[in-house]
Protein backbone atom coordinates (compact mmCIF):
# COMPACT_ATOMS: atom_id res chain seq x y z
CA UNK A 1 0.00 0.00 0.00
CA UNK A 2 2.06 3.16 -0.77
CA UNK A 3 1.09 6.22 1.44
CA UNK A 4 2.01 9.57 1.44
CA UNK A 5 2.88 11.22 4.78
CA UNK A 6 3.93 14.99 5.44
CA UNK A 7 5.75 16.19 8.18
CA UNK A 8 6.93 13.14 9.60
CA UNK A 9 8.91 14.54 12.45
CA UNK A 10 10.83 11.98 13.96
CA UNK A 11 9.29 8.97 12.38
CA UNK A 12 6.64 7.54 15.23
CA UNK A 13 3.57 7.29 12.25
CA UNK A 14 6.36 6.41 9.89
CA UNK A 15 8.13 3.28 11.66
CA UNK A 16 4.23 1.97 12.27
CA UNK A 17 3.66 2.33 8.74
CA UNK A 18 6.68 0.26 7.58
CA UNK A 19 6.08 -2.24 10.10
CA UNK A 20 2.57 -2.50 8.84
CA UNK A 21 3.51 -2.98 5.14
CA UNK A 22 2.83 0.26 3.48
CA UNK A 23 5.70 1.49 1.53
CA UNK A 24 6.33 6.00 2.50
CA UNK A 25 6.86 9.07 0.58
CA UNK A 26 7.46 11.10 3.56
CA UNK A 27 8.16 14.67 2.99
CA UNK A 28 9.88 16.75 5.89
CA UNK A 29 10.77 20.35 5.18
CA UNK A 30 13.08 20.54 8.47
CA UNK A 31 16.41 19.85 7.67
CA UNK A 32 17.99 18.41 10.92
CA UNK A 33 14.86 15.84 11.34
CA UNK A 34 15.17 15.10 7.35
CA UNK A 35 18.62 13.52 8.34
CA UNK A 36 17.41 11.68 11.18
CA UNK A 37 14.58 10.22 9.26
CA UNK A 38 17.45 9.43 6.57
CA UNK A 39 19.09 7.82 8.96
CA UNK A 40 16.74 5.73 10.99
CA UNK A 41 14.58 4.17 7.49
CA UNK A 42 17.65 5.03 4.70
CA UNK A 43 18.27 1.18 4.85
CA UNK A 44 14.40 0.18 4.43
CA UNK A 45 13.17 -0.72 0.82
CA UNK A 46 9.69 0.76 1.23
CA UNK A 47 10.51 4.12 2.90
CA UNK A 48 11.45 7.21 0.33
CA UNK A 49 12.04 10.71 1.79
CA UNK A 50 11.41 14.15 0.06
CA UNK A 51 13.27 16.73 1.71
CA UNK A 52 11.63 20.37 1.24
CA UNK A 53 8.13 21.81 1.62
CA UNK A 54 5.18 19.99 1.24
CA UNK A 55 3.56 22.96 -0.21
CA UNK A 56 6.16 23.41 -2.90
CA UNK A 57 7.81 19.98 -3.24
CA UNK A 58 6.90 18.20 -5.80
CA UNK A 59 7.43 14.21 -5.28
CA UNK A 60 9.56 12.25 -8.13
CA UNK A 61 7.49 8.76 -7.51
CA UNK A 62 9.09 7.21 -11.16
CA UNK A 63 8.13 4.06 -12.41
CA UNK A 64 6.27 3.51 -8.57
CA UNK A 65 3.05 3.22 -7.63
CA UNK A 66 1.87 6.50 -6.73
CA UNK A 67 0.23 7.11 -3.27
CA UNK A 68 -3.43 5.90 -2.62
CA UNK A 69 -3.58 6.55 0.73
CA UNK A 70 -2.10 9.90 2.43
CA UNK A 71 -1.97 9.15 6.60
CA UNK A 72 -0.28 12.25 8.57
CA UNK A 73 -0.15 14.21 11.84
CA UNK A 74 -0.45 17.90 9.71
CA UNK A 75 1.52 20.66 10.89
CA UNK A 76 -0.85 22.76 12.15
CA UNK A 77 0.62 26.20 11.38
CA UNK A 78 -0.26 25.27 7.99
CA UNK A 79 -2.54 22.85 8.12
CA UNK A 80 -5.01 24.90 6.13
CA UNK A 81 -2.73 25.71 2.82
CA UNK A 82 -1.55 21.86 2.82
CA UNK A 83 -5.17 20.92 2.87
CA UNK A 84 -6.12 22.84 0.05
CA UNK A 85 -2.75 21.76 -2.10
CA UNK A 86 -3.97 18.38 -1.10
CA UNK A 87 -7.05 18.99 -2.73
CA UNK A 88 -5.93 20.43 -5.85
CA UNK A 89 -2.57 17.68 -5.66
CA UNK A 90 -4.61 15.25 -8.36
CA UNK A 91 -3.12 12.38 -6.91
CA UNK A 92 -5.48 9.27 -7.35
CA UNK A 93 -5.81 9.02 -3.45
CA UNK A 94 -8.40 7.00 -2.27
CA UNK A 95 -8.59 7.72 1.67
CA UNK A 96 -7.17 10.42 3.81
CA UNK A 97 -6.74 10.14 7.42
CA UNK A 98 -4.96 12.98 9.04
CA UNK A 99 -4.53 14.79 12.46
CA UNK A 100 -5.67 18.20 12.38
CA UNK A 101 -6.60 21.24 14.73
CA UNK A 102 -10.26 20.23 16.37
CA UNK A 103 -11.19 23.37 15.17
CA UNK A 104 -10.10 23.06 11.50
CA UNK A 105 -11.59 19.54 11.59
CA UNK A 106 -14.90 21.09 12.78
CA UNK A 107 -14.88 23.76 10.08
CA UNK A 108 -14.54 20.84 7.40
CA UNK A 109 -17.10 18.66 8.40
CA UNK A 110 -19.75 21.60 8.76
CA UNK A 111 -22.55 21.73 6.71
CA UNK A 112 -23.35 25.20 7.31
CA UNK A 113 -23.31 28.31 9.77
CA UNK A 114 -20.63 29.86 11.63
CA UNK A 115 -18.18 27.11 10.93
CA UNK A 116 -18.62 26.54 7.64
CA UNK A 117 -16.68 28.28 5.23
CA UNK A 118 -14.02 27.63 1.86
CA UNK A 119 -12.18 25.07 3.40
CA UNK A 120 -15.69 23.26 3.83
CA UNK A 121 -16.79 23.70 0.10
CA UNK A 122 -13.63 22.66 -1.68
CA UNK A 123 -12.96 19.29 0.40
CA UNK A 124 -17.26 18.81 0.09
CA UNK A 125 -16.65 19.06 -3.74
CA UNK A 126 -13.40 16.93 -3.25
CA UNK A 127 -14.96 14.00 -1.00
CA UNK A 128 -16.34 13.28 1.59
CA UNK A 129 -15.36 13.85 5.42
CA UNK A 130 -15.83 12.92 9.32
CA UNK A 131 -13.95 13.37 12.41
CA UNK A 132 -13.00 10.12 13.47
CA UNK A 133 -12.37 11.39 17.16
CA UNK A 134 -10.83 14.23 19.09
CA UNK A 135 -7.43 13.89 20.81
CA UNK A 136 -6.02 15.92 23.91
CA UNK A 137 -3.13 17.74 24.45
CA UNK A 138 -1.68 15.05 26.33
CA UNK A 139 -1.69 12.15 23.22
CA UNK A 140 1.39 14.49 21.60
CA UNK A 141 4.53 14.79 22.66
CA UNK A 142 5.32 18.08 23.29
CA UNK A 143 2.09 18.90 23.98
CA UNK A 144 0.37 21.68 22.01
CA UNK A 145 -1.63 24.50 23.14
CA UNK A 146 -4.88 23.29 21.47
CA UNK A 147 -6.90 20.10 21.04
CA UNK A 148 -6.93 18.20 17.72
CA UNK A 149 -8.73 16.18 15.66
CA UNK A 150 -8.23 13.10 13.78
CA UNK A 151 -10.18 13.89 10.78
CA UNK A 152 -11.24 11.07 7.50
CA UNK A 153 -11.64 12.08 3.92
CA UNK A 154 -12.86 9.70 1.09
CA UNK A 155 -12.00 11.26 -2.28
CA UNK A 156 -14.56 11.04 -4.48
CA UNK A 157 -14.01 9.43 -7.52
CA UNK A 158 -16.50 11.11 -9.62
CA UNK A 159 -15.42 15.07 -8.05
CA UNK A 160 -15.27 17.96 -10.32
CA UNK A 161 -11.87 19.41 -11.59
CA UNK A 162 -10.45 21.50 -8.99
CA UNK A 163 -7.71 23.35 -9.56
CA UNK A 164 -6.25 26.43 -7.56
CA UNK A 165 -6.88 29.82 -8.87
CA UNK A 166 -10.01 28.40 -10.78
CA UNK A 167 -13.27 29.94 -11.47
CA UNK A 168 -14.79 28.26 -8.75
CA UNK A 169 -12.08 28.99 -5.81
CA UNK A 170 -12.28 32.28 -6.93
CA UNK A 171 -16.09 32.62 -6.04
CA UNK A 172 -15.63 30.73 -2.92
CA UNK A 173 -13.15 32.81 -1.84
CA UNK A 174 -15.23 35.87 -2.46
CA UNK A 175 -17.90 35.10 -1.21
CA UNK A 176 -16.89 34.08 2.61
CA UNK A 177 -14.24 37.12 2.20
CA UNK A 178 -17.30 39.18 4.34
CA UNK A 179 -19.31 36.39 6.01
CA UNK A 180 -22.20 38.78 7.04
CA UNK A 181 -22.90 40.28 3.53
CA UNK A 182 -25.11 38.88 0.84
CA UNK A 183 -23.61 36.95 -1.54
CA UNK A 184 -24.90 38.26 -4.55
CA UNK A 185 -23.51 41.57 -3.77
CA UNK A 186 -19.79 40.51 -3.48
CA UNK A 187 -19.72 38.16 -6.43
CA UNK A 188 -21.08 40.94 -8.61
CA UNK A 189 -18.43 43.25 -7.33
CA UNK A 190 -15.21 40.50 -7.70
CA UNK A 191 -16.39 39.79 -11.47
CA UNK A 192 -17.41 42.87 -12.60
CA UNK A 193 -21.48 41.95 -13.54
CA UNK A 194 -24.38 43.42 -12.83
CA UNK A 195 -26.35 42.08 -9.91
CA UNK A 196 -29.33 41.19 -11.36
CA UNK A 197 -27.21 39.17 -13.93
CA UNK A 198 -25.49 37.05 -10.66
CA UNK A 199 -29.29 36.97 -8.75
CA UNK A 200 -30.58 35.30 -12.43
CA UNK A 201 -27.90 32.86 -11.93
CA UNK A 202 -28.11 32.47 -8.36
CA UNK A 203 -31.67 31.56 -8.57
CA UNK A 204 -31.15 29.29 -11.47
CA UNK A 205 -29.10 27.19 -9.11
CA UNK A 206 -31.54 27.15 -6.29
CA UNK A 207 -29.51 30.29 -4.08
CA UNK A 208 -31.96 32.58 -2.83
CA UNK A 209 -31.16 36.55 -3.66
CA UNK A 210 -30.40 37.16 -0.13
CA UNK A 211 -27.99 33.89 0.65
CA UNK A 212 -25.03 34.82 2.70
CA UNK A 213 -22.19 32.26 1.92
CA UNK A 214 -22.66 30.22 4.80
CA UNK A 215 -26.22 29.41 3.34
CA UNK A 216 -25.03 27.64 -0.04
CA UNK A 217 -24.05 24.47 -0.30
CA UNK A 218 -20.88 22.67 -2.51
CA UNK A 219 -22.92 21.31 -5.38
CA UNK A 220 -24.82 25.27 -5.64
CA UNK A 221 -21.61 26.85 -5.19
CA UNK A 222 -20.35 24.98 -8.38
CA UNK A 223 -23.68 25.09 -10.09
CA UNK A 224 -23.02 29.18 -10.07
CA UNK A 225 -19.40 29.03 -10.72
CA UNK A 226 -20.06 26.75 -14.32
CA UNK A 227 -22.90 29.04 -15.33
CA UNK A 228 -20.90 32.48 -14.35
CA UNK A 229 -17.93 30.89 -16.33
CA UNK A 230 -19.98 30.21 -19.52
CA UNK A 231 -21.43 34.19 -19.35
Amino acid sequence: MPVLEIGPGTGVLTARLLEAGATVWAIEKDKRLAELLQERFGSEPGFSLVRGDALEAEPEFGGAALPVRLISNLPYSVTTPLLLRIVFWGLPLERIVVTVQKEVADRIVSKGGREYGRLSVLIGLYGRSRKLFDLPPQAFKPRPNVRSAALLVEPDPGRPPLARGSFLERIVKVAFSERRKQMAKLVAGALGRERPVVVASMADCGIAETARAEEVGPAQFLALARRLEQG
